[in-house]
């Protein structure tokens, strides 16, 4: 259903120019405009601090706006020129040169605001000692980009193997996957083309790769809680005993077979990759991958370690897919670095995979840092089943 959205604007000829730039965006985004603002869900209110009967009915609206806020039933938006009423509030002015915001410096610190710097010489001299300008706006393509993510291996005959051993049952599959004539021939013939995921094939990705972890030895179902402490529930996990596309029990696959050919030495860098590897449906790593998505990880770190990818390429690839299958969270991450200056491709993958963001309680309390992504109404990510 299309959101709607109410703008109310208080204040000077510059004010109602930046509602016209806002209105754009929302369109953009798909947000349609609305004239009750009772029907809105999404609030915007541009004012300006000079004159003071608007802040006052500003105020008096934001008390109006709280209770529906707090049913969660809407999303405001402040902007414009409104200054707190703690006058030691930190505050820091800009523009594109420095000129304004070392006026709007001095007229702050007569209205008795005692905690407000400038950034001298504006944008333009953040630009010229090689600061970065960053727009929130383009987070999702740099997320998520129409085009996709290669990831540096193919499949191979992969997908026929599984098909042939009975990993894939490939008829109960059809009925579950819708696909392309491409990917029917992964699962057929194979195929030599670099692995790319996008938001269109992204179920696909995830199941093959899942049947794939399923299967393959490897020395996170030895070494790992699934070969250890947990080996007797082995089969009652959503990545063993929600596997329901095999021919037959899943389990019976479980651990089996060597597809993806891996040194003793290739096993143990698997193990270290994927004890640091983690996915926001739970707080486990890919050491316990005991869900689709971790097993799914595991497979594609299984693959990448096999054809000699370097271990920071790896990382950039399960962040890729990660992204992929968990969208909602990793467009939250992306915004929370935008806010600290640091673009989405320049973040340590391996440190974004890691407990304090990939984990499920470390997403979630980056989720309450940054708070809902108005352009991403209608939370999104993959179940733990087929």
């Amino acid at each position: 259903m299309t959101k709607k959205y109410f703008i109310l604007v208080w204040g000077c000829q510059m004010n109602s120019a930046d509602a016209e730039k806002v209105e754009a965006i929302l369109s953009q985004l798909g947000y349609r405009k609305t004239a009750e603002e009772k029907s809105a869900d999404l609030i915007v209110a541009v004012a300006c601090s000079i004159r003071q009967s608007a802040i006052n009915r500003l105020y008096g609206q934001a008390c109006n706006w709280q209770k529906r806020r707090k049913q969660g039933r809407l999303l405001t938006i402040l902007t414009g020129c409104v200054l707190p009423k703690d006058k030691n509030t930190p505050i820091i002015l800009y523009c594109k040169t420095g000129r304004m915001s070392a006026e709007a410096l001095q007229t702050m610190r007569k209205l008795g605001y005692t905690n407000v710097r400038h950034l001298a010489g504006g944008m333009d001299a953040w630009q010229t000692v090689g600061g970065k300008l960053l727009d929130l706006s383009t987070i999702e393509a740099s997320v998520l980009p129409k085009e996709g993510i290669e990831l540096p291996v193919s499949w191979g005959t992969l997908g026929k193997q599984l098909v042939d051993a009975g990993v894939i049952n490939l008829p109960e599959f059809e009925k579950v996957v819708k696909m392309t004539p491409e990917q029917k021939a992964v699962l057929s013939v194979g195929s030599d083309e670099k692995i790319r995921i996008d938001t269109t094939n992204s179920q696909f990705i995830v199941d093959v790769l899942w049947a794939l972890g399923l299967a393959q030895k490897s020395i996170v179902y030895e070494e790992g809680p699934m070969g250890k402490e947990e080996k007797a529930n082995a089969g009652n996990f959503a990545s063993t005993g929600g596997w329901t596309l095999a021919r037959g029990d899943a389990m019976q696959y479980f651990n089996r077979f060597d597809f993806i050919p891996l040194t003793p030495d290739q096993q143990k860098q698997v193990g270290e990759i994927a004890k640091n590897v983690y996915r926001p449906c739970c707080g486990n790593s890919t050491w316990f991958p005991d869900c689709n998505h971790g097993m799914a990880a595991l497979a594609a770190i299984e693959l990448m370690v096999s054809a000699g990818v370097p271990e920071k390429d790896i990382y950039n690839a399960v962040l890729a897919l990660n992204s992929f299958w968990f969208s909602e969270t990793y467009l939250t991450t992306a915004t929370y670095f935008a806010r600290q200056g640091i673009a989405w491709n320049d973040v340590d993958a391996k440190t974004v995979l890691g407990r304090e963001y990939s984990s499920g309680q470390g997403a979630g309390m980056i989720a309450k840092k940054v708070g809902p992504l108005p352009w991403r109404p209608a939370p999104s990510g993959g179940g733990c089943g087929a």
